[in-house]
């Protein structure tokens, strides 16, 4: 299952499935390469918004080297967009039915 979080001109697409064999749920988060898990889609979903502010955080601390790497520099539309998002802004925008 596929949702797409729009945060003003970005766009983040999310999967999230149900791991039969470990019976948990999978998220991801592709553009920001955000994996999460949780034993609910709710758990997973705190996780991965854990996650995102994790590596926001982390991104500008580390920006100059960041801004190095191809791979990097890439992401930074998504981390500028992200670095002034709430907690609440950015879970009420991802919806997973």
């Amino acid at each position: 299952m596929k949702e797409v979080l729009k945060l003003g001109y970005i766009k983040l697409t999310v999967s999230i499935n149900k791991d039969k064999k470990t019976n948990q749920y999978e998220l991801s988060v592709e553009e920001v390469n955000i994996l999460s898990c949780g034993i609910t889609k709710n758990k997973a979903i705190e996780e991965a918004i854990d996650l995102i502010e994790e590596t926001t955080k982390d991104y500008f601390e580390n920006l100059k080297e960041n801004l190095s790497i191809y791979k990097m520099k890439r992401l930074y539309p998504y981390y500028l967009e992200l670095k002034d998002c709430s907690r609440s802004k950015i879970k009420n925008m991802l919806v997973i039915a």
